[in-house]
């Protein structure tokens, strides 16, 4: 078999994709922008880069159909894959959140053009979106703190992404969030029962006052801990939801149950 044959047999191991081309000495996915060879290598020693770990658990397939066109497209595009599977890992999220989240890039390609030093940002915004519409409790802070990107940047690029993708998004589930709280607070399940019954009480609390979904929810999880005698502090309860202890005092101050 000669080489020209295998080159052209080869695939993308992420996308699988046989759309293959080289750009001085790397070989590129033209289809989702894997970089597979940082150089070029002879057959004996051929391998995969970039991606390898990630395509162990398999291929995978994107409903969207965007193909990058230039060579700083493919590259934010690769950058923005990489991100989002980071912050996937990070986040302990399933798969199709990943999937949306990489579709959901590639819808933006089409609308604007995307700078590399935003691509980190856009990436945060996307997981964070695609959580929200899926109606996975993740707290904003968490997302800023496991990716590196300041709130402020996450919040501007999600309501861009937003009217740009003119994408509609449910209020945040109270109940959802503080179930997940006590859950990762290690709290009895009677306890993640009471926290949930509390901040369906409470849901009223944010368009009165302009509570903060997540402080709300730290709060519900505090005082059901604190009912059933469960050995947990505020500072332990704040760390938990990204808040500090101030203003998860100040909350349990402004809520009533």
């Amino acid at each position: 078999m000669t080489e020209t044959k295998k080159k052209k047999e080869r695939t993308c191991p992420h996308c699988g994709s046989t759309h293959l081309e080289f750009e001085g000495d790397t070989l590129v996915c033209t289809e989702c922008g894997t970089v597979i060879e940082n150089s070029v290598i002879s057959s004996e020693q051929e391998r995969f880069y970039s991606y390898e770990d990630a395509v162990k658990k398999g291929r995978h397939s994107f409903t969207s159909q965007v193909v990058p066109k230039t060579r700083t497209e493919r590259r934010n595009l690769h950058l923005a894959i990489s991100l989002i599977d980071d912050l996937i890992n990070k986040l302990h999220l399933p798969h199709f959140i990943r999937e949306d989240a990489i579709k959901r890039y590639k819808q933006l390609m089409r609308e604007k053009k995307l700078r590399k030093d935003i691509v980190p940002a856009i990436a945060a915004a996307l997981v964070y979106l695609v959580c929200r519409r899926s109606r996975i409790p993740l707290p904003l802070q968490r997302v800023a703190e496991e990716s590196g990107v300041p709130k402020s940047d996450i919040v501007k690029n999600y309501s861009e992404i937003l009217e740009l993708l003119r994408l509609e998004v449910p209020p945040p589930s109270i109940e959802g969030l503080a179930m997940f709280l006590a859950k990762k607070a290690d709290l009895q399940p009677k306890t993640v029962a009471l926290s949930r019954k509390i901040a369906s009480k409470l849901k009223n609390e944010i368009s009165q006052i302009g509570k903060d979904p997540n402080g709300v929810a730290a709060a519900a999880v505090y005082t059901a801990a604190k009912r059933k005698g469960e050995d947990v502090t505020q500072e332990e309860i704040a760390n938990i939801a990204s808040i500090t202890s101030i203003t998860l005092r100040n909350q349990l101050e402004g809520l009533r149950y």
